[in-house]
């Protein structure tokens, strides 16, 4: 199977939304941006599909294990992970997606031969910022991508 479908998230600040969760489930891998804030929150998202974590300026105490960036590879594509984009490691090492959260605000960007990635927030609406993610589809055969946006700002009932 040569396509893979990637969750992006970021900034769930201790809120799972049954919307959210939907998406999560067509997914095969989770890539989380810091600030789960709760362990019920990372457990839930474990028993979704394997969790790739780092840690939030507000993840404390149970999450003192939890590296602040993460280098890893997924289905042939390389990653680097930070929640503040300032903990990204300069120079950039060799990698396809550049992803960190904590603005609550979407971003995506193709620089330098990388893709900068921030799926913004989809915990509670804070600063002005939607209720955002991103799916990547990776084809390892070709080594393509594609990525989506999820926007379910004007959707949800309780933005809280």
């Amino acid at each position: 199977m040569p396509k893979h479908k990637v969750a992006i998230i970021s900034d769930t600040h201790d809120k799972l939304r049954p919307e959210i969760e939907a998406y999560l489930r067509e997914c095969e891998a989770i890539f989380h941006a810091g600030d789960v804030t709760s362990s019920e929150i990372k457990s839930r998202l474990e028993s979704i599909a394997p969790l790739y974590l780092v840690r939030g300026n507000n993840d404390f105490g149970w999450a003192m294990s939890i590296p602040y960036t993460l280098q890893t590879e997924y289905a042939g594509f390389k990653f680097v992970m930070a929640h503040m984009e300032k903990d990204i490691p300069y120079p950039i090492p060799e990698t396809d997606f550049v992803i960190f959260g904590h603005t609550h605000n979407y971003y995506v960007e193709r620089e330098d031969g990388h893709t900068w990635l921030n799926p913004g927030s989809c915990g509670p609406m804070r600063f002005g910022s939607g209720i955002t993610m991103a799916i990547l589809t990776l084809d390892s055969d070709k080594h393509t991508f594609s990525i989506e946006k999820i926007d379910l700002t004007n959707s949800i009932k309780n933005p809280w």
